[in-house]
């Protein structure tokens, strides 16, 4: 299993949280669903950069952008206002985790193709010459 898939599930777990709140006012669900989307938030920050104390302190930074935006647009306060966020994130979460490419080393399948091209004699492409560039 991918960790990927993993975050995606917790993701829609504090998405479901925050829909469920919505639905039956009990406040701590609310609480439950941002403890898991901050889980999100921080794989999501953590999947940006590439050296690991960078990952660390973006990673905690999306998550506490994430807690003082919900602050501003009031999601403590009001159940409806969590739960249409909730139904926003059930959809967006899944897709754009499927979306993305995570940050790190090449897949070896990629990086065994451009080995045996390199041994076989190929040559890397040149750079694209774009209008404007002054590559030569």
């Amino acid at each position: 299993m991918q960790v990927g898939t993993v975050v995606s599930g917790v993701g829609v777990l504090g998405a479901v949280a925050w829909v469920a709140r919505w639905a039956t006012d009990l406040d701590p669900l609310l609480w439950v669903g941002a403890a898991l989307l901050s889980v999100v938030a921080v794989a999501a920050g953590a999947g940006m950069v590439k050296p690991v104390p960078l990952r660390v302190v973006v990673g905690v930074c999306l998550a506490l952008l994430c807690w003082s935006l919900g602050a501003v647009a009031g999601l403590d306060g009001a159940p409806v206002r969590a739960g249409v966020a909730g139904l926003v994130l059930l959809v967006v979460i899944p897709v754009a985790w499927e979306r993305v490419r995570p940050v790190g080393p090449a897949p070896a399948a990629a990086r065994d193709s451009t080995r045996a091209g390199r041994a076989a004699g190929g040559r890397r492409a040149a750079p694209e010459k774009r209008p404007g560039s002054h590559a030569r």
